[in-house]
């Protein structure tokens, strides 16, 4: 297939559109994680945001039943389907976007978070995790 030079940028464009991004700082257990990527929670049954790490570990930001604020954070560690609910420690929005991605609506927004939790693993042994930063993410679907 010849690609003209308009069909090649709207091609472009489109695959940018697609992305998500995820942008500022965050630091876990007083280490700076690397932000990869912002997921939304739609397709798992939540109303949030999930910001995963290069890692593979994730912050999960619930949103309220108005679907605007940050109501609570949860932290899942590196390869692990559940983690400890940190509680209402972040600030911030989510917001729809005019976008929708293989049928999920593209999430934007913004967080503070500052999260100091302890808790019992699963093998009753007490944890704690600190998580904390400034996160601006658009696209998130």
């Amino acid at each position: 297939m010849k690609w003209t030079a308009p069909a090649f940028l709207s091609f472009i464009a489109l695959a940018t559109a697609c992305g998500s991004s995820v942008e500022g700082t965050l630091t876990i257990d007083g280490t700076t994680a690397e932000l990869d990527r912002c997921e939304s929670l739609e397709p798992k049954g939540f109303d949030g945001v999930d910001l995963v790490t290069t890692d593979d570990r994730l912050v999960r930001l619930y949103r309220d039943s108005l679907g605007t604020e940050i109501t609570e954070v949860s932290f899942f560690p590196a390869g692990r389907q559940m983690g400890p609910r940190l509680g209402a420690c972040a600030t911030g929005t989510i917001l729809d976007s005019n976008t929708r991605i293989n049928d999920v609506v593209a999430l934007d927004g913004d967080a503070k978070i500052d999260c100091d939790h302890s808790y019992i693993d699963e093998n009753n042994a007490m944890q704690r995790v600190v998580v904390s930063g400034d996160v601006i993410f658009e696209g998130c679907h």
